[in-house]
């Protein structure tokens, strides 16, 4: 794991799990249209989707519902994990300027999440 961020996106969950089907990831990921280059992998299961992007990246979103109705908001947990084979500490060099900016990037995707669903 090369780095984690979560926030809160103020969309119910049961917008967001009627999503996490092959057909809806794209959607959800905001990247509708174009995923030339990407390949999307959804587990309902675990409420998560994946993203493999180059051949060093896999991003990982797990969707959990957050509220007193327990379906009212929904916690977005963003992960970048190195599939590479290559070692940690020269992605996380390589790659330094995405790793530092994952929690920012990651409250912009939920600030928008309600628009695209």
């Amino acid at each position: 794991m090369l780095g984690t961020a979560e926030t809160i996106a103020d969309v119910p969950f049961d917008r967001v799990r009627a999503l996490l089907t092959s057909a809806g990831a794209p959607t959800l990921l905001g990247v509708s249209g174009r995923t030339t280059g990407l390949t999307i992998g959804v587990e309902p299961e675990q409420s998560m989707l994946w993203v493999h992007g180059g051949y060093w990246y896999q991003g990982e979103d797990l969707f959990i519902a957050q509220g007193p109705h327990d379906s009212d908001r929904t916690q977005v947990v963003y992960r970048i994990r190195n599939i590479s084979g290559q070692p940690d500490l020269l992605i996380r060099l390589w790659q330094r300027s995405i790793l530092k900016g994952q929690q920012h990037q990651l409250e912009q995707y939920a600030a928008e999440l309600a628009q695209r669903l």
